[in-house]
């Protein structure tokens, strides 16, 4: 039953697309970065292109389970949903630089820092789904042998 992974797969999505909405952080700098004081995703196009690849690979590997069991497919699915949470970490990663290395006083982490982190749980519990599909397929498949 595909249904808690395509779930836990639209939420990570969802998640991971709100960082484009939501503050990674403030601070006060006197650099470029931090002109209006609040670190978002128009400040650095890292910041907008990782979070927004990972939704769109998340997004996509919802639709793996529509097609009819293969195992390269559900192979695939783990593929880009691991890829996806690469993605969330290194934007975590990012934001981080920039609120904390980057010589800013006073930084304050925003709602966005925290959602990479909820979304990888997510694709996790979405990747163990899979592989108990996967799991039950298989011992189904030795049944009927």
């Amino acid at each position: 039953m595909q249904v808690p992974q395509s779930i836990f797969l639209f939420l990570a999505a969802a998640l991971m697309g709100s960082n484009t909405l939501l503050p990674f952080g403030s601070a006060t700098a006197d650099q470029a970065i931090f002109a209006d004081g609040v670190l978002t995703v128009s400040d650095n196009i890292s910041l907008m292109v990782l979070p927004i690849t990972a939704a769109v690979l998340a997004f996509i590997a919802i639709f793996m389970h529509s097609i009819k069991y293969k195992k390269s497919l559900y192979m695939w699915q783990r593929r880009l949903s691991l890829f996806a949470a690469i993605l969330a970490a290194t934007t975590i990663a990012t934001a981080a630089y920039f609120l904390f290395a980057s010589n800013a006083s006073q930084p304050s982490v925003g709602v966005s820092l925290f959602t990479p982190v909820v979304a990888m749980i997510l694709i996790f519990l979405s990747t163990r789904a899979t592989n108990r599909d996967e799991a039950l397929i298989k011992s189904s498949n030795r049944i009927r042998d």
